[in-house]
């Protein structure tokens, strides 16, 4: 017991569970990028909420996972848990003491994200990036500050230390008496620790030769690559943002957006007013040897569209999509809508996401009950992770290739499909990846 927090407080440090914690970041980041709307829009300064991002004259500021507060959050819950500690606390003073130091992390962070929207509305977007880190480290000083000035407080009027109480009340000749064998909590904690390092090391050794055993007959899949369409109406590369790059640490990443031909409809006509389609492709590589499985997930259409402000109106699932001969690429099909301004027509977008791996087990690839590439569900759920465990999968190399089409006019998801069909024959090549 005497160490069990100083053990325990170890884990603080550990991620939380997926279940818990993208609920929780998801509504920080809505929750902040509302308040500073909210807040600007008060003191006179034009901003229009659109998801997690909030347009002001100057353009566009982004509230990701690094503003969303979670990592205040986490903070608060440290230093809580550590002056509730070092001031031996009861444990309703405890409670207080995370309490608010919680509260003064979402505070603190809600004021950075109106800060920063009321540098970029007055001065410019690049002025954010300058300003972001100074406010992000001021905040962990006042999580510090204010977390310490109410640890002292509530501990002012409570001087206790159980411990060493316990200890004074004994009898000098008790503590020493060879009647109790010296200490047997010290001998106990002693074989604590040797179980607890036999363990860590019994579960590194057993990891490694798990995943060793079942790469040791692994198969590469067909290698595929994109043909970028330089030659289509307005085409040009879009420079992916910095903040993407360390998130997803992509080996390979490419992105372009040019303009599709008028769609025509199911009889094979061009619509007598059609409208300007265009199309969005972004490609990223993990090459094997990279811990790419769960990162190939984190850049998907179900996730990023929804946190810029699009609402998903539906899941069409996955079909098969023909590149050449046999060879076909599976592209899961989500719709979603996109309200700009208040009485204005919607933009429709038809997102297309493929995954795909570069290598992977033989008897796996016959008998793996997990679904493969883009067929699988897009949420990397309990039931998908423990499977890949189970069958030994990790570093194996994936690629992402995601489609959007973007118009102002309605888009039949038979249309969708019908040019994606096209683009895949058109533009992937069916040879090993860069």
């Amino acid at each position: 017991r005497h160490f069990a927090f100083p053990i325990a407080f170890f884990f603080v440090a550990v991620p939380w569970v997926t279940p818990i914690e993208v609920p929780i970041i998801q509504g920080l980041m809505r929750a902040v990028a509302a308040v500073a709307a909210e807040t600007v829009t008060l003191f006179g300064i034009p901003a229009q909420l659109e998801g997690n991002l909030i347009r002001v004259t100057n353009g566009l500021v982004g509230v990701n996972e690094a503003c969303s507060g979670v990592r205040s959050l986490q903070t608060a819950l440290m230093i809580g848990l550590l002056f509730g500690e070092l001031k031996r606390l009861a444990i309703s003073r405890r409670a207080a003491l995370v309490a608010g130091a919680t509260a003064i992390a979402l505070m603190a962070n809600f004021s950075r994200a109106i800060f920063l929207v009321w540098i970029a509305a007055t001065k410019n977007i690049a002025q954010v990036s300058r300003w972001h880190e100074l406010a992000g480290y001021a905040i962990v000083g006042l999580v510090f500050v204010g977390s310490m000035g109410l640890a002292y407080l509530l501990g002012k009027s409570e001087l206790r230390n159980t411990k060493y109480e316990v200890a004074d009340q004994l009898p000098q000749s008790a503590r020493n008496s060879p009647a109790t064998g010296g200490n047997p909590q010290s001998a106990m904690a002693g074989y604590y620790v040797v179980f607890a390092l036999c363990w860590i090391v019994a579960v590194e050794l057993g990891a490694h030769f798990w995943y060793r055993a079942h790469e040791s007959n692994l198969v590469t899949t067909a290698g595929w690559s994109v043909q970028w369409p330089t030659a289509a109406p307005n085409f040009r590369e879009l420079k992916i943002n910095e903040e993407v790059r360390r998130q997803l640490r992509f080996d390979q990443g490419h992105a372009a957006s040019w303009t599709l031909p008028a769609a025509k409809s199911p009889g094979g006509t061009i619509a007598s007013k059609p409208s300007a389609v265009t199309c969005l492709l972004y490609l990223f590589l993990w090459h094997p040897g990279r811990n790419s499985a769960q990162l190939a997930n984190l850049h998907r259409p179900d996730v990023c569209l929804p946190a810029t402000g699009w609402i998903q109106l539906a899941d069409n699932g996955v079909r098969n999509y023909p590149v050449t001969g046999s060879f076909t690429l599976p592209f899961r099909h989500f719709e979603f809508q996109h309200v700009t301004l208040e009485n204005s027509a919607p933009q429709i977008a038809h997102a297309f996401y493929c995954l795909s791996e570069d290598r992977m087990p033989a008897a796996a690839a016959a008998d793996s009950k997990l679904s493969q590439t883009a067929s699988a569900h897009s949420a990397w759920t309990r039931d998908e992770r423990i499977r890949q465990v189970l069958e030994g999968r990790r570093h194996l190399g994936q690629q992402v290739m995601e489609v959007v089409f973007v118009s102002s006019e309605p888009m039949s998801a038979a249309a969708a499909e019908a040019s994606l069909a096209d683009l895949v024959r058109n533009l992937v090549l069916l040879r090993p990846a860069y």
